[in-house]
């Protein structure tokens, strides 16, 4: 947990040491990846999630720490890479493209409505981007941005839920990635694009800067289900609530901001971002709150119940049966 201020105000030999304002640090660190990525985007580019690890090694570790933050999260990283090595072939990997049952299922969960085409019905306008085009789009893009920074704090304040959020931030990645490869869905933009809904607008590509952006950031253009933008969001708040209880409620803007944003800008349904608070309460829950090593006992118990002896292929693995 953090290290309370008194106690880190003083050395071991008593005298009085400088104690760093995580405060300040995070919100200085957080202004430099919005600075970066404001410069990113205005030359056509976005932040990814590797770079981001990148630049919190950078201004966040503190001095002399810079290296236990990079041992910390290299495996995780590692792990990370492989997976955006593989996301653009993703959709090459799957079946056939779901269109239509998406926008069935809309409808009969707004009475025959499509949010994002009454969402663009009611402000889109294709002649002139307003501010909450810009805001949009500006915060379909955090998404690669706030979920690291998270980690970084988690990792520097609460050191004993780093291996528990970074294993549900990769699990979620890698799970929602296997359904893409076996349920490839259109999001609402590729399906009117298809002729199957009218009304909708790729929103960004009228939003000055932000078209390039979105085109270096997006590699899998039929990965609308379960929203990712939905469910890291969603994962954040899930920990935060751990971590500091009733006080992180107000956190529940960001990812309501995300999705409704999202939803506009012709990313996703509705059912995309029910799908994607599924898959991350269902990854929070697993590798939050079940106790692994009680389930894996119950596991063998069940297994020897049947006659069969799992103890010395587990032990070549390094696991006491």
């Amino acid at each position: 947990m953090r290290p309370s201020t008194v106690d880190a105000a003083r050395g071991p030999d008593g005298r009085a040491v400088s104690v760093p304002n995580w405060t300040a640090v995070y919100a200085a660190t957080l202004l430099a990846l919005a600075a970066i990525q404001a410069i990113l985007i205005w030359r056509g580019a976005s932040l990814s999630t590797p770079a981001v690890f990148i630049v919190l090694t950078v201004f966040f570790a503190g001095r002399g720490h810079r290296l236990a933050f990079v041992r910390d999260f290299a495996p995780f990283l590692l792990v990370l890479l492989v997976y955006y090595s593989m996301w653009g072939v993703a959709d090459e990997l799957g079946g056939r493209t779901l269109v239509a049952p998406q926008i069935a299922a809309e409808k009969a969960l707004f009475f025959g409505h499509v949010p994002t085409v009454e969402l663009q019905t009611a402000f889109y306008d294709p002649e002139r981007a307003h501010w909450y085009d810009f805001a949009a789009a500006g915060l379909h893009l955090t998404h690669f941005v706030i979920p690291v920074f998270f980690a970084a704090i988690v990792w520097q304040s609460y050191r004993r839920f780093h291996v528990q959020y970074m294993t549900s931030f990769v699990a979620l990645s890698y799970v929602a990635y296997v359904t893409f490869v076996l349920m490839p869905t259109a999001p609402p933009w590729l399906a009117s694009q298809q002729g199957a809904l009218s009304g909708v607008s790729l929103v960004q590509e009228h939003v000055p800067f932000f078209q390039q952006a979105f085109e270096s950031a997006s590699a899998n253009p039929v990965a609308a289900w379960p929203s990712l933008h939905a469910a890291m969001p969603w994962l954040v708040f899930l920990f935060a609530l751990r971590l500091w209880g009733r006080r992180a409620l107000p956190g529940l803007a960001y990812p309501a901001l995300v999705w409704l944003a999202v939803v506009y800008l012709g990313h996703h349904y509705v059912i995309d971002i029910l799908g994607g608070v599924l898959y991350a309460t269902a990854v929070y829950a697993a590798v939050a709150h079940v106790r692994w090593p009680v389930a894996v006992r119950a596991a063998l118990g069940w297994v020897r119940s049947r006659g069969l002896r799992p103890g010395l292929a587990l032990r070549r693995v390094g696991v006491k049966a």
